[in-house]
């Protein structure tokens, strides 16, 4: 039987060889990822953009989608634009970029119709959205549009996961949109909650910038 003194000794060695810089899993990643970003967005220097850009680059750099685009709302007309987008084509970005939607547009079940998880993940399907003439700029792989999928559990070109970016009283004031994972799969839904995760923590720092802002007039 090991003494007390050997014991503490086991104790020690598990402890040092669980919590090691050195034993890195998935999930360290993604929160040391999330501590960055959050040092980055409590700066008062840090600006809106460079946040929304940060955001995207962590999806990116972290979760298995090869596109991460966020829009915003934009408060002089009151629509919606593309502001920061990773993994896309420069062409694609500059057509994004041109794009905008007003708020009834966005809600339109008939003409933006998708499956809603909750209040802040919804997901579109290829199938629902039949390219129109002329918009296949906006995809970074057009020529895939309209392939077979290969099962249920497939995402083609033309999906994608769209996370609500919400407003103080839940009212929609942007979206992160990510698409293309690089095993072409569904993704699991502990990766879904994590990038719900950071729409949420993105809401909070746009929110408190804005206050900020308020307050310095």
């Amino acid at each position: 039987m090991p003494s007390g003194v050997d014991r503490k000794l086991e104790i020690s060695k598990l402890i040092r060889e669980r919590y090691s810089a050195l034993r890195r899993e998935e999930k360290d990643s993604i929160v040391d990822g999330i501590g960055q970003f959050l040092k980055l967005a409590m700066s008062s220097r840090t600006p809106m953009h460079t946040i929304l850009t940060d955001a995207a680059k962590l999806i990116h750099r972290n979760f298995e989608f090869q596109y991460v685009s966020i829009a915003m709302k934009d408060p002089t007309d009151e629509k919606f634009r593309y502001v920061a987008m990773v993994g896309l084509r420069d062409e694609v970005k500059t057509l994004r970029q041109n794009l905008s939607y007003t708020l009834v547009e966005m809600m339109d079940t008939r003409s933006n119709p998708s499956t809603r998880v909750n209040k802040i993940i919804e997901i579109h399907l290829m199938e629902d959205k039949p390219l129109k003439e002329g918009g296949e700029g906006i995809y970074n792989r057009p020529s895939l549009i309209g392939k077979n999928r290969g099962g249920s559990d497939s995402m083609v070109e033309g999906d994608y996961i769209e996370l609500s970016i919400l407003g103080p009283n839940d009212e929609l004031i942007g979206w992160i949109e990510v698409s293309s994972p690089r095993d072409n799969k569904f993704p699991s839904r502990s990766t879904v909650k994590w990038i719900e995760f950071v729409s949420i923590i993105t809401a909070t720092f746009l929110k408190l910038k804005e206050t900020a802002k308020g307050s310095a007039r």
